[in-house]
């Protein structure tokens, strides 16, 4: 005889539909992903350049006008500079500076306005 068996409608990860993002969590998200951004730019201009292509993969960049070369140095100027500052934040938090939650507030508001102030300087 076959055993008769309930379904019990549960929710499969209940944690997520309660979680609430923390600033830290998202600062290392994105440190994580700028990182990995900012390899994917570096090898695939690497590879770009060893294969020869240079050339033929540039001029249709250089055709399409400066606002697309602008846009590209901006996204890669904002992956470097906020990587490398969120990269100080944690070799800080690597010598147990700035566990309080004001300080990693306060250093992940320091970090997001260097970022723009450098980005709106080279816009000028």
């Amino acid at each position: 005889m076959r055993k008769k068996t309930t379904i019990i409608n549960r929710a499969l990860s209940p944690h997520l539909s309660i979680y609430n993002p923390q600033v830290t969590s998202l600062s290392s998200i994105w440190h994580r992903i700028s990182g990995v951004l900012l390899l994917v730019i570096i090898v695939s201009f690497n590879i770009i350049t060893k294969l020869g292509s240079f050339i033929i993969f540039y001029i249709p960049i250089l055709y399409m006008g400066p606002r697309i070369i602008l846009f590209i140095y901006l996204i890669s100027l904002v992956l470097f500079l906020y990587h490398s500052f969120n990269g100080v934040r944690h070799i800080g938090w690597n010598f147990t500076y700035g566990f309080k939650p004001s300080s990693l507030y306060n250093s992940f508001y320091i970090t997001c306005i260097c970022v723009i102030c450098i980005i709106i300087s080279n816009l000028i």
